[in-house]
């Protein structure tokens, strides 16, 4: 073990504490980043089949806009363009389950109330009257 951290070790900049700071900010993104995939991992076994909870795309934006951070700092152009391009993803993905969800609820509702999804839920006795 004692060899595995003094190979790990040589990866760490020794030359300032700012290089050891953006070392620790990459670290701290990759780690939220991999987390996704214990989240994914505990949800599914949880419900004994494969699931993506949302939770799975919030660690990926964090993890990736930490990441993208320290790819920035590094000047490092294909990590970075990975990097945007997961977010747009991430984000879309995102969006998407929120639109669901309130596609869903808006059916339920009409459901419950006997009207049409996206329609004005009227009182029983139709529209109030002005007058």
């Amino acid at each position: 073990m004692e060899g595995v951290w003094k190979f790990l070790l040589e990866f760490i900049p020794h030359d300032s504490p700012y290089n050891m700071m953006w070392a620790g900010i990459g670290v701290v993104g990759q780690v939220l980043f991999m987390s996704r995939f214990l989240i994914q991992l505990y949800k599914s076994e949880k419900a004994k089949k494969s699931v993506l909870p949302v939770e799975f795309w919030y660690f990926s934006i964090a993890g990736g806009l930490i990441t993208l951070s320290y790819a920035i700092h590094r000047r490092d152009l294909v990590f970075t363009v990975a990097q945007m391009l997961g977010l747009i993803i991430y984000f879309r993905n995102l969006y998407l389950v929120y639109r669901e969800r309130r596609h869903n609820a808006d059916l339920a509702l009409a459901q419950n109330s006997g009207g049409a999804p996206g329609q004005p839920v009227l009182p029983p006795d139709g529209p109030a009257k002005s007058g």
